[in-house]
């Protein structure tokens, strides 16, 4: 069955390696019975569980934390194209502004797209994983221009980014950002 699913290409490597884990865990008594050539079969595939599912965790980190960056490059400069590819439809933010921001008429109809920026540092402290979603969080410096209010001003914020796993491409579907001091 697994076999035929990994042929068709609808499996993941992370879901097959736990599967056969779920099969090892629920056959243990047996397992346990066995002579020592089958116990060492068994040991060793678990151990190949265990390494693929942390293997798959270490890219899906590199992955999430890549696209973190790719969206402040994007968001800096305006590139609506790369933004439509990263932002769900449905994405919500709840702004520094302290406003919850929905979905307009497009995906790109959002404050962000229409405020000029000097600089945009994101830094990604941890990622965490819940299933098919991941929640990234950090801290971030803007400095804007223009006749904003705090145009040439630093500022400081905490940020969370929900990611969510759409068939296979991660999507950000929610953010939250606060500001925590300006400079």
């Amino acid at each position: 069955m697994l076999y035929a699913a990994l042929k068709r290409g609808k499996v993941e490597v992370e879901s097959i390696a736990l599967r056969i884990f779920n099969i090892i865990l629920s056959n243990a008594s047996f397992i346990l019975k066995s002579n020592s050539m089958k116990k060492t079969c068994y040991l060793i595939a678990l151990l190949l569980c265990v390494n693929t599912i942390n293997a798959q965790s270490q890219n899906s980190e590199k992955e999430i934390r890549n696209l973190e960056q790719i969206e402040v490059k994007a968001v800096l400069e305006k590139d609506s194209t790369m933004l439509l590819k990263l932002w769900d439809k449905e994405y919500v933010v709840n702004s520094p502004d302290n406003v919850i921001v929905f979905p307009g008429k497009t995906t790109l109809d959002r404050p962000v797209m229409k405020r000029s920026r000097m600089s945009f540092a994101r830094n990604t402290e941890q990622v965490i994983f819940k299933g098919d979603m991941a929640f990234a969080m950090g801290s971030e410096t803007v400095v804007t221009t223009g006749d904003q209010s705090q145009a040439a001003q630093s500022i400081k914020r905490r940020y969370t980014n929900v990611w969510m796993k759409k068939n296979t491409s991660w999507k950000l579907v929610a953010r939250h950002a606060n500001i925590i001091c300006r400079e």
